[in-house]
């Protein structure tokens, strides 16, 4: 599967054996069980046991996207139902098993997969409420958890908690709007124009080849 997209297959290899390699390190240093979380208090150690612990989770996504992007040209590896069915019984099997983050990874690695092939899920992910939450989806896993947290202890115990589980998702939906506006996609823009600097300085200091 790995070797679908020539040359970057390596790559994907890489990464998804960098991130079983972190998350073994985690096991081995921190004496954890393979399927037990990683509680760690505010220290440099337990900064970088949770980092890896949760590295697989990136690692993961990195190469499935890539491998999506390798397998344009190629088609999907299953038909759409098949590969709709096996999402679900992945994330059931992760529910079930009490398999921990890492099984959820791998359960959400194929439900990646499901969702950008023709089928139901990828029907639904084309929604525009589905694209309006996934272009502010970065945004938003990174500013709910400090609004949510700021807006129950505003609240509590002066009002029901019900009033902060209504408030919290609206309050930080709005925020992420805005994040994603005025600093995400001007980051990205600044990126894009990097990139294409460096890709201009590389062609231009790359040696002329003579033809014979």
């Amino acid at each position: 599967m790995f070797g679908a997209g020539g040359g970057g297959g390596g790559g994907r290899l890489w990464v998804v054996a960098l991130s079983l390699a972190a998350y073994g390190s985690v096991i081995v240093l921190f004496r954890q069980t393979a399927f037990r979380p990683v509680y760690t208090g505010l220290t440099v150690p337990g900064t970088i046991g949770l980092t890896l612990y949760y590295f697989p989770a990136f690692g993961f996504g990195v190469a499935a996207a890539d491998l999506l992007l390798a397998r344009r040209r190629a088609g999907p590896p299953l038909p759409p139902y098949a590969m709709t069915g096996l999402a679900l019984v992945a994330l059931a099997a992760a529910k079930v098993s009490g398999a921990g983050d890492f099984g959820w990874a791998i359960a959400f690695t194929i439900l990646i997969f499901a969702v950008c092939q023709p089928g139901p899920l990828g029907a639904l992910a084309r929604l525009p409420v589905a694209q309006f939450f996934g272009r502010i989806s970065y945004s938003l896993y990174l500013i709910h958890v400090p609004i949510l947290l700021t807006i129950v202890y505003g609240l509590y115990p002066r009002h029901s908690p019900l009033v902060g589980a209504i408030a919290g998702p609206v309050v930080a939906t709005g925020a992420a709007m805005l994040m994603f506006r005025y600093i995400e996609l001007p980051g990205i823009a600044v990126g894009r124009w990097l990139a294409g600097r460096m890709r201009s300085s590389q062609m231009t200091g790359a040696p002329s080849r003579s033809t014979t």
